[in-house]
């Protein structure tokens, strides 16, 4: 027994000797590892057991840039390859994290389990991964970039111009990524740590249309067009003469004029429509306009005082204007079909006044004011030219609130319009011209005009004084008409329309009355007071151009006067209070008399001589 006893105790001190071996090889161990990885602790393959924490921190820093900015992702898609870094994708190691997960082994769990790990890690059975960090956002970005670099839109077929030809540049089909768990396969390429070759499925994208040769042929038979665009005339008598061609349309013209649109056909199916865009032939026709554009004449008429009613002098006439939008229409037409020529479409335009219109429905009432000129003395072809133009104005009506203009009734001043060659006024010379006496009309209108308290908007006194018109009111009272630069302008300023009617008499006088609604106005008009008074100069002499006048004679062509500065007041009052306060001024140039000679005459020694004197051959 003694000897059994002796064998257990020692083998108690054996194993307390033992347990006190290995926890005091424990204590070493603990303290040799106190900042280092365990022995046989594999990170990511290696072995990394004794490392310092900063040892572990440094390495895990140098494979992440080793790793993750290798060329080690390639996509490839069509005929599209692109290498990428895992670092591309927003991929990375975490130091910080990897120096934890390492130092973790053997020491985050109880006594036993710690052993157990650092047993097993030093067998080699403990491979720590790195901490990873990932940018899904970064791996997004990557797929649209790639993606916008692969995919292509399906071209459809269409129309291209050459010139003035077209032809047909064909479809193309499209080419559309398979996205479909991309992002998925990248980060489990990345995962690997390997060079990985991603091959990504991609899907055809068929055109819509896919052939333009139709239209290509109707483009092409468009553009042999050749179409004159006609003018319809009339002559003075508004009966109808043969057109002549305003514009002509050529295929050069046509190209411009030309678009390509996706339609629909009468199948539902999409096709290429051939259009002749409006917007350009409109620009093409609009120009034309005024060559047909004809206002609307209201009848004309006269008031009979003796019953208080109009009296109709003449008929309506219809107007006329070009019609934009159907000529452009028929202009499409000739072109799709090959005419050659079409004619402009015209609207007409009814008048608002007609025969049956009665004077209380005008409010014309009684007479508002005349006034009379007096060309006594006037040539024939002046005295011609007062009359022909003086009829423009006899029966015109003008609306209330509307403005009178003088050349827009007077019109065309023409010798085919009745009017004759004789003296005009213009810049610093008298000449001979079409419409010479046209002011003593427009004259004779301002001075009514004046007298009926009307607004004057525009008028011009003529560049001197002209006798004609200072008989009856005086100086200043003369208006001056050249269309379009000068004209005279008044405003019917009462609540009703106004009748003007002019009467001409042979014998030398000119009247313009003026019937409407009486409005109470009371018109004051001072007599005009002359200033300023220049000396004419000395006459000139110049020799004769038209070559009429005969050997030694001389003709007197134009009048001295002196040069002035002429005022007058105008004041209109309603009911007592002053609407209109005005003091009109007209300045005058002085003239000269102009005298004009024929061959072989000499003028008056020290006179003004335009040119050189014309002479005849000696006599035989």
């Amino acid at each position: 027994m003694r000897g059994l006893f002796r064998i257990l105790v020692g083998l108690m001190v054996l194993g307390i000797l033992t347990a006190a071996a290995i926890a005091a090889a424990i204590v070493f161990i603990d303290v040799r590892f106190a900042s280092r990885a365990y022995t046989g602790v594999m990170l990511d393959g290696v072995d990394v057991g004794g490392k310092t924490v900063e040892e572990l921190f440094t390495g895990a820093s140098a494979r992440m840039q080793v790793n993750y900015n290798r060329p080690a992702i390639t996509l490839k898609a069509a005929d599209r390859s692109v290498t990428y870094r895992p670092a591309d994708f927003g991929a990375g190691s975490d130091p910080a994290d990897t120096v934890r997960r390492v130092m973790a082994v053997g020491r985050t769990g109880d006594f036993v389990t710690n052993l157990a790990q650092r047993w097993n890690a030093y067998n080699g059975q403990i491979n720590v991964a790195s901490g990873e960090i990932s940018d899904s956002d970064a791996i997004k970005r990557i797929i649209a970039r790639f993606a916008s670099e692969v995919e292509r839109p399906a071209r459809n077929a269409s129309v291209q111009l050459d010139g003035i030809s077209a032809r047909e540049m064909p479809a193309q089909p499209g080419i559309l990524l398979d996205q479909q768990g991309l992002p998925d396969k990248i980060s489990a390429a990345i995962s690997t740590n390997k060079t990985v070759e991603l091959v990504l499925p991609t899907r055809s994208i068929p055109p819509r249309l896919t052939s333009a040769k139709a239209a290509v042929d109707q483009a092409n038979r468009i553009l042999l067009a050749d179409v004159a665009v006609m003018v319809p005339r009339w002559d003075v008598k508004n009966n109808v003469l043969p057109p002549f061609e305003g514009t002509r349309i050529t295929a050069v013209d046509v190209r411009d004029y030309l678009s390509f649109d996706e339609v629909t056909d009468a199948d539902g199916n999409p096709t290429i429509g051939v259009n002749l865009r409006p917007d350009r032939i409109t620009l093409f026709v609009t120009p034309l306009a005024p060559l047909v554009r004809r206002d609307a004449e209201n009848a004309r008429f006269v008031f009979d005082e003796s019953i208080s009613e109009l009296k109709a002098i003449g008929t309506p006439a219809k107007g006329r204007e070009l019609d934009i939008t159907a000529t452009v229409s028929q202009v499409v037409i000739a072109l799709r079909t090959g005419q050659k020529q079409v004619p402009l479409q015209l609207v007409e335009t009814e008048a608002t006044l007609n025969p049956s219109t009665k004077a209380k429905d005008l409010g014309i009432v009684k007479l508002l004011a005349q006034a009379t000129t007096n060309f006594a003395g006037s040539s024939a072809a002046r005295v011609k030219n007062i009359k022909v133009a003086a009829a423009r104005y006899h029966g015109i009506l003008i609306d209330p609130g509307a403005t009178f203009s003088f050349n827009e009734f007077l019109g065309d001043v023409s010798e085919k319009e009745g009017f004759e060659e004789g003296l005009v006024i213009i810049g610093d010379r008298t000449v001979k011209g079409v419409g010479g006496g046209v002011c003593q009309v427009s004259t004779t209108a301002y001075q009514m005009a004046l007298r009926a308290g009307f607004p004057i908007m525009e008028r011009y006194a003529h560049g001197y004084r002209v006798g004609y018109y200072e008989r009856g009111m005086g100086a200043g009272f003369d208006s001056t008409v050249f269309s379009p630069f000068a004209d005279l302008k008044f405003v019917n300023d009462t609540t009703g329309h106004i009748l003007i009617e002019t009467y001409f008499n042979p014998a030398g006088t000119l009247t313009f009355k003026l019937f409407g609604t009486p409005d109470g106005r009371e018109v004051n008009i001072s007599t005009s007071k002359i200033t300023a008074v220049v000396p004419h100069p000395p006459p000139a002499y110049e020799p004769d151009p038209e070559g009429k006048i005969g050997e030694g004679q001389v003709k007197q062509v134009d009048y001295a006067t002196d040069g002035a500065t002429v005022a007058f007041t105008r004041q209109v009052k309603k009911a007592g209070v002053v609407t209109l306060n005005e003091n009109v001024l007209s300045k005058y140039v002085p003239w000269q008399a102009v005298y004009r000679f024929g061959p072989n005459f000499t003028p008056p020694e020290g006179a003004i001589v335009r040119g050189a004197p014309p002479l005849l051959p000696p006599k035989q």
